[in-house]
């Protein structure tokens, strides 16, 4: 079944493009970038993303997926695979119930090799929550796309869990799926296979999470050791990774 929305955005090959692709459907786009997006979870996702697939990927990206925490088995057949990944930024929708059109998943971004799918929710470093549903829903769609690789839901935070939900309170990652996972999966969810126990026991297993000031503590420590005997090949992963600390220090 094809749990995707398809727009031209899917031909764009890009993570610059993509973005400005979601843009253009924002009606507040004009005066919302004027301070070049800043505080903006999108385009700090996508400067994160588009400088961690730059990078040399065994030492950073592959560093960064080992530093996160939760869903170690997953986590670590994504790192063996981390040169093989495929990083798309704002990729098409996905439909819980595509045969109506209804309930609407939208993932910041994907991490996908030929074992994993990795869905993104990133948040922005500024204050804000998870919708009521948000993450419920997230899990059973990164369950959907996965079909036979093992399916991985990495969240990029602010602050480590507990997390915000909107007219929760703080929950920790764990309640902020279980008190909502039974209506995304059996109200909502279409021909999905697994019951509500089934989900609840993957999200140890499932989710992972790293808040954005441990993914960059973990680029500089890579980069402290970094040699090459290229002292052009140095410089360039050193400005890389300054340009990605002045990303994260820009977006608070």
């Amino acid at each position: 079944m094809d749990y995707q929305k398809k727009s031209p955005k899917s031909q764009i090959p890009t993570i610059v493009g993509r973005l400005l692709y979601e843009i253009s459907w924002e009606g507040n786009a004009k005066k919302g970038y004027r301070t070049g997006g800043q505080g903006r979870e999108n385009v700090l996702t996508a400067e994160v993303l588009q400088i961690l697939d730059w990078l040399p990927r065994e030492r950073f990206l592959g560093s960064v997926i080992r530093s996160m925490h939760g869903a170690e088995a997953t986590r670590e057949i994504l790192v063996s695979q981390v040169e093989e990944i495929e990083i798309t930024m704002l990729p098409d929708a996905v439909y819980l119930q595509p045969s109506a059109k209804k309930y609407e998943v939208q993932p910041d971004g994907l991490i996908t090799s030929s074992s994993v799918f990795c869905f993104i929710e990133a948040k922005r470093i500024r204050p804000g929550s998870f919708l009521a549903k948000q993450l419920a829903r997230e899990l059973v769609a990164t369950i959907l796309m996965a079909e036979k690789r093992n399916p991985l839901l990495a969240l990029l935070l602010p602050d480590k869990p507990p997390v915000p939900v909107k007219g929760a309170g703080r929950l920790t990652i764990e309640e902020a799926v279980s008190v909502y996972i039974q209506e995304a999966v059996e109200k909502e969810a279409e021909n999905f296979s697994f019951s509500v126990k089934e989900i609840q026991e993957l999200i140890d297993d499932t989710i992972c999470w790293i808040t954005w000031d441990e993914l960059l503590a973990c680029a500089k420590k890579q980069l402290a050791s970094f040699t090459n005997e290229s002292v052009s090949v140095v410089n360039a992963v050193s400005r890389m990774v300054d340009n990605l600390d002045r990303v994260i220090q820009w977006h608070r």
